[in-house]
């Protein structure tokens, strides 16, 4: 339905405990702090910079497949975490989080619906499904600035 911006980040006292990446290699130096999602290989972090691309190996301490308790532990200054921008933008706004690496875009994650089999053709999934289009096709009150 859309692609969602994700961003790394982390709070200001892990930041100034362990030091402020600038580059994507230097999270290989970090507690990268991971979300497992479905099959894919929730380690690696893409990042592009102009025409540039880096697949970059993390490794953490902590991982989870639900997103609250990993944002849950980088709330509690225990590393950093790649997070879809809807999930933090609060967090950035209240200064909870820093956001990192803003020189580089993360790979986006893609935002869908799921449903049963046959399920579209039913009017109320057909009209949900319209609804979640059209509200992406706006502005989102939780885009960060670029």
């Amino acid at each position: 339905m859309a692609a969602c911006r994700r961003i790394v980040c982390a709070t200001a006292a892990y930041l100034k405990k362990f030091g402020t990446p600038k580059v994507p290699n230097d999270l290989t130096h970090h507690r990268c702090l991971l979300l497992r999602q479905t099959d894919s290989n929730f380690a690696t972090w893409t990042f592009n910079k102009g025409r540039v691309t880096e697949r970059i190996r993390v490794s953490g301490h902590l991982a989870s497949n639900d997103g609250e308790v990993v944002k849950n532990w980088v709330l509690n200054h225990q590393g950093i975490m790649l997070r879809s921008e809807w999930d933090v933008s609060a967090e950035i706004g209240r200064k909870q989080l820093v956001q990192v690496l803003t020189d580089y875009t993360a790979a986006p994650g893609d935002i869908g619906a799921w449903y049963l089999p046959g399920a579209q053709k039913t009017a109320r999934v057909a009209k949900f499904l319209d609804l979640l289009s059209d509200e992406f096709k706006g502005p989102q009150s939780w885009r960060l600035p670029s």
